[in-house]
């Protein structure tokens, strides 16, 4: 009887512990995909602006050298 009452009380232990670490891992799993999710974001704005930028050096330098060829020739 005592050892029936000790693996009914495993039995309730492991699925307790099963449905914790169920929620454990949903948790987890929504967390990392936020993070994922700014990570990307982030990543998107910082792609954004790098390549804003290198456009506006390219120009810049574009309209350098071609003032510079235009000076040369007068």
């Amino acid at each position: 009887e005592t050892t029936g009452n000790g693996l009914e009380n495993l039995g309730n232990v492991l699925e307790i512990s099963g449905k914790d670490l169920e929620t454990v891992l949903e948790d987890f799993g929504e967390r990392l995909g936020n993070v994922l999710e700014t990570s990307g974001n982030n990543l998107g704005t910082v792609l954004e602006t790098s390549g804003n930028n290198l456009g506006t050096v390219l120009e810049t330098s574009g309209n350098s050298l071609r003032k510079a060829m235009v000076d040369a020739v007068l």
